[in-house]
C-alpha cells in the first residue's frame, strides 16, 4: 500500500534512496533491484508544455468530492506518490482548533449590515501536512519547496485554495513523469508541501494563526531549513481574475520570476491579438512597475501566508503568485468557489503551473543559484532614500541618525557588486566545492537578515527588511510604522517610543552590515 512507504535514509546518494523504496513497497532484496546510470538531459527547457489545463480542472473536481480534512489529505498524498515521486506522506499533528470565521466579520468585509449571533466551540482535532519528496542527484540536502494550503471554507474551495493544489499536482504529475520515463533528477530536491488547518482561525485578519500548519512544520524543521532551504514558492488561491499576473516576492528572486515569465505563452487570446504574447508582456502592460514602467511591478511579500514562515522568520528566499483582476474582487461567495467566467478552459491555471514549473527548473537545476544580489542593493539603496526623504530630519532633531544605515546600504553594494563580477566571473564550476561555497553563501545573504533575537516591536516574525502588514508596499515599514506612530511627539514627549525607533534603526543597520559580511570570505 502506499501509505505503507517509509524511507529510512533522509540524506543521502539519490540512488540509494530509489533503492530504498523498491525495497521498502516491493518487498525486493537487494540482489534482485538493478540498477541504471542516471541520464544526463538538456534540462535546459522543461517540459512546459506537458502541463495540461483538462489535468488540472479534473484535480478540482475530485478535490470538490473530498469533503474531510483526513481524506482531502490522504488523496492528494496517494496522487504525489502515484506521479513518481520518491516518498508522499501524512505528517498528523495535533492542534487547538478555535471557531471558524465569524460571520460578521465575513459581512462586515463585503459592507453587509447584520447582526449575527454565532456559537462555536473550541476543541483540540488531528489535522494533516502532506509531504512528497524528489531527492536531488547531486545535492540531495538543498532543498526547493513548493507549497499550499490544503483545507477550503467548503469542500470545493475552487478559488481559494484549491486552485492552488490542483496545480501543484500536476506540477508534480509532470515532474515525476521526467523521473519515471527519462530516468532523470533534479540536482536539488524539491519538496512539495500540502498545509493543512489553514482555515481555523477566529478571524480573517489573523494571518499568522490562519498558517498554524505551515508554522509548525516550520518551527519543527527550523534548523534543518535554515541551512539547506534554496526557496519557497507559494500556491494559493492562483486565479482570482483573468487581467493580470500579480507577483510578490523577495527582492533576490524578482530577476527570477520576471525572466521565467518571459519564457510563459499568454493565456488570454485577446492580450495576444494585441502583440502582447507572454505572460510578462501583459503583466508589464497592465501592472507596470512605478519606478520602472519598462518592467512589471513586483511586491514585497506581507506577513499574511502561509510562506511567512520560511521568508520572515526563516529567511527563506520566497514568491507568492496568482492571476487577478482589475477591479476589486469581493472574497466571497467567490473565495471557495469557482466562477467559469474568470477561467473555464483553465488556461490562467495552466500559465501558473507552467510559471512555477520553470522556476523549479532553474532554481533546482543551475549550477549557480538564480539570486539576484545586484537587485536586492538597488532595492536597500531606494528605501534608504525613502527614508531619508521623508524622515530624515525627523530623526535627527531627536537625536537619530541614519548615517549608520547608509554606509553599511553602500557596503551591501560594493560587496553584492564585488561578488557578482569577481567572485562569480572567476569561479571553476567544475569544481564542486567551490560551486557550494559560492551557493551557499548566496543562500545564507537572506538568512543574515534575520533578527536571531527577534525584533524589539514584535515577538513572531524576524526579517527587518521584509514588511509584515498586509497592504504595505515598502521595506523597512517596522521602522517607517513606528516613525508614525510617534507622530509629531519628541524625544521629550515620548521616551520610549523613541528609544524603540533607535533600537528598530541600529538593528536594520547592522543586520545589513553583517549580511553584506557574509559575501565574503574572510572574517
Amino acid at each position: 500500500m502506499a501509505s505503507n512507504v517509509v524511507v529510512y535514509v533522509a540524506v543521502t546518494a539519490s540512488l540509494g534512496i530509489v533503492i530504498g523504496i523498491l525495497i521498502g513497497r516491493f518487498g525486493l532484496n537487494q540482489s534482485e533491484v538493478k540498477t541504471a546510470p542516471l541520464m544526463l538531459m538538456d534540462v535546459s527547457s522543461f517540459p512546459m508544455n506537458n502541463i495540461s489545463a483538462t489535468n488540472i480542472n479534473d484535480n478540482l473536481k475530485h478535490l470538490s468530492g473530498k469533503k474531510e480534512e483526513l481524506k482531502r489529505a490522504e488523496w492528494i498524498r496517494d496522487r504525489l506518490l502515484d506521479a513518481g515521486l520518491d516518498s508522499s506522506y501524512l505528517v498528523p499533528t495535533n492542534q487547538l482548533l478555535p471557531p471558524s470565521y465569524l460571520v460578521e466579520d465575513v459581512l462586515a468585509l463585503n459592507g453587509a449590515d447584520r447582526d449575527v449571533d454565532l456559537t462555536g466551540i473550541t476543541q483540540t482535532a488531528a489535522v494533516h501536512n502532506v509531504v512528497a519528496t524528489i531527492y536531488g542527484s547531486q545535492e540531495p540536502d538543498r532543498y526547493i519547496l513548493i507549497g499550499n494550503r490544503l483545507d477550503a471554507w467548503n469542500f470545493g474551495g475552487s478559488f481559494n485554495a484549491s486552485s492552488g493544489t490542483a496545480v501543484m499536482l500536476e506540477i508534480a504529475r509532470v515532474i515525476g513523469r521526467m523521473k519515471q520515463q527519462h530516468n532523470w533528477r533534479p540536482r536539488r530536491t524539491i519538496v512539495f508541501c500540502g498545509w493543512g488547518s489553514s482555515q481555523q482561525d477566529a478571524s480573517p485578519l489573523s494571518a499568522a494563526a490562519e498558517a498554524a500548519a505551515s508554522f509548525q512544520w516550520a518551527e519543527n524543521k527550523a534548523n534543518i531549513l535554515f541551512t539547506r532551504a534554496v526557496a519557497y514558492l507559494n500556491l494559493d488561491t492562483v486565479v482570482n481574475g483573468n487581467y493580470s499576473l500579480y507577483g510578490a516576492a523577495t527582492p533576490i528572486l524578482h530577476s527570477l520570476l520576471r525572466k521565467s515569465s518571459k519564457k510563459i505563452a499568454n493565456p488570454n487570446p485577446s492580450e495576444v491579438d494585441k502583440g502582447r504574447r507572454t505572460v510578462y508582456d501583459t503583466w508589464k502592460h497592465n501592472n507596470p512597475d512605478p519606478g520602472n514602467h519598462k518592467q512589471p511591478k513586483i511586491d514585497y511579500l506581507d506577513g499574511g501566508s502561509k510562506f511567512s514562515a520560511f521568508s520572515h522568520i526563516l529567511g527563506i528566499p520566497s514568491i507568492d503568485l496568482m492571476y487577478t483582476s482589475n477591479q476589486p474582487v469581493k472574497s466571497y461567495p467567490l473565495d471557495s468557489s469557482s466562477d467559469d467566467e474568470t477561467d473555464g478552459t483553465y488556461q490562467f491555471h495552466r500559465a501558473i503551473a507552467q510559471l512555477m514549473i520553470e522556476m523549479v527548473r532553474d532554481l533546482s537545476e543551475a549550477v549557480v543559484l538564480p539570486f539576484d544580489i545586484e537587485l536586492y542593493a538597488s532595492s536597500l539603496k531606494a528605501a534608504v532614500t525613502n527614508l531619508q526623504k521623508f524622515h530624515n530630519h525627523f530623526l535627527q532633531a531627536n537625536g537619530a541618525s541614519i548615517q549608520h544605515l547608509q554606509k553599511n546600504v553602500e557596503k551591501f553594494t560594493n560587496l553584492t557588486n564585488h561578488f557578482v563580477h569577481n567572485t562569480l566571473i572567476r569561479l571553476d564550476r567544475t569544481n564542486s566545492m567551490a560551486v557550494r561555497r559560492v551557493n551557499d553563501q548566496l543562500m545564507l545573504l537572506e538568512r543574515s537578515l534575520n533578527d536571531p533575537r527577534q525584533r524589539p516591536n514584535n515577538d513572531q516574525f524576524n526579517h527587518v527588511v521584509l514588511t509584515t502588514i498586509s497592504g504595505k508596499d515598502s521595506q523597512f515599514i517596522e521602522l517607517v510604522e513606528l516613525l508614525k506612530a510617534v507622530a509629531n511627539a519628541t524625544e521629550k514627549e515620548k521616551p520610549e517610543m523613541w528609544n524603540r525607533i533607535k533600537e528598530q534603526l541600529w538593528l536594520t543597520s547592522y543586520l545589513i552590515g553583517t549580511a553584506a559580511d557574509s559575501l565574503e570570505d574572510r572574517l
